[in-house]
């Protein structure tokens, strides 16, 4: 037997065995397999997300929780919108103009509104401070980065204006204390209490550069000895007005950074206060998509009725001071006395028939006829 006939004689026997072992173990495997069950298991989540969105198209979930949960007495004052209308405002215009008037005048009653409102008007006063401490702070700065020593009076002069507005905003945040809670009213009295602390310095400081710039020169006509005590006396001074210099611009750099420190807590608590204040007008009204609100248009839902009906609203106990109103468009219930009413208004700009109710002239046992 030759070598080809031991390495290929056998090839037909070899190739009918492995198709026949082949074979077999297909037959075993499918025996075992679903292909088709395991077909089913993956369009499975494709199916089960296409039956859900068809229930969306025939389902209408917030028209089922309108109808189960309860409204409040106010609630039931506001007219009822369609089911979209409030998820996503237009304008804050649109929104507040979904509230009816005799809610919206209800609402001044209320002590968390009353109590949100204050807050508001005493951040609003701070930030107004603040902005003028940011200034002042600017101003000592381009003053204190020049030369010429005259300019420390000037310096003098703006720590105490600095030191005034520190305590002004510290008096008016007393006010907002209790109704925000973060943290951040504690952290700008920190800031505040350091910008006193160090303008206080600088106020001292300054004082002293402007007496030690201010001391008359050595006469040339002294003797050498006096005249070479003089001039050290002079190198002497020089050095303590350098030192003045330095630490004053020190303070003033330390103040710039107490502006950025403050800056974060303004903002923050100024947003908090206006989350806060949304927070409560969506509890009285059970409102959910209320906007936030800055302080204007805070007064402006609780204040302008310039154009609203009334007639039916309920107006004993609640004071009208601070509400706008108009002689040809706004429309009171029956026994209410306009000409009374106007007498405790005030019509700005003359003539213009635009009357603000005065503050503690109109607060009503029955409606407005006393």
């Amino acid at each position: 037997m030759t070598d080809d006939e031991i390495t290929h004689g056998d090839d037909g026997v070899v190739d009918c065995w492995i198709a026949e072992q082949q074979s077999l173990l297909l037959d075993a495997v499918g025996g075992l397999l679903d292909v088709e069950a395991g077909l089913r298991e993956v369009l499975l989540d494709s199916s089960h997300n296409t039956m859900v969105e068809g229930l969306d198209g025939v389902v209408n979930v917030e028209a089922g929780l309108a109808a189960i949960l309860p409204q409040t007495s106010l609630a039931r004052r506001l007219p009822v919108p369609a089911a979209s209308s409030f998820r996503k405002p237009a304008s804050v215009r649109e929104v507040l103009a979904s509230v009816s008037p005799g809610a919206r005048i209800a609402l001044r009653v209320r002590p968390a509104v009353v109590a949100g409102c204050e807050a508001l008007e005493a951040l609003d006063a701070a930030l107004t401070d603040w902005q003028k401490i940011r200034k002042l702070v600017h101003r000592l700065d381009v003053v204190l980065s020049g030369s010429v020593m005259d300019d420390f009076e000037l310096a003098r002069t703006l720590s105490g204006r600095l030191q005034h507005r520190a305590e002004q905003i510290c008096d008016v945040l007393g006010e907002a204390k209790g109704f925000v809670r973060h943290g951040f009213d504690e952290a700008l009295d920190a800031v505040l209490v350091d910008i006193r602390r160090t303008t206080g310095e600088l106020a001292a400081v300054s004082h002293l550069a402007v007496e030690f710039s201010s001391r008359p020169r050595a006469s040339s006509r002294r003797s050498f000895p006096q005249a070479r005590a003089a001039r050290r006396a002079e190198r002497e001074s020089a050095e303590q007005l350098r030192q003045f210099v330095d630490l004053a611009r020190v303070l003033v750099d330390d103040l710039s950074a107490l502006v950025r420190r403050g800056d974060w807590a303004v903002r923050h608590l100024r947003h908090e206060c206006s989350e806060r204040v949304r927070g409560i007008f969506i509890r009285e009204l059970h409102f959910q998509d209320f906007p936030v609100l800055d302080l204007a248009q805070v007064r402006g839902f609780l204040h302008d009725f310039t154009t609203a009906d009334l007639r039916t609203a309920v107006l004993a106990g609640v004071d009208l001071g601070g509400v706008r109103w108009s002689v040809a468009k706004t429309r009171w219930p029956a026994s209410t006395d306009v000409e009374d009413l106007k007498a405790r208004s005030v019509e700005s700009p003359p003539g213009c028939g635009i009357f603000t109710v005065r503050s503690g002239t109109a607060t009503t046992r029955e409606p407005v006829d006393a």
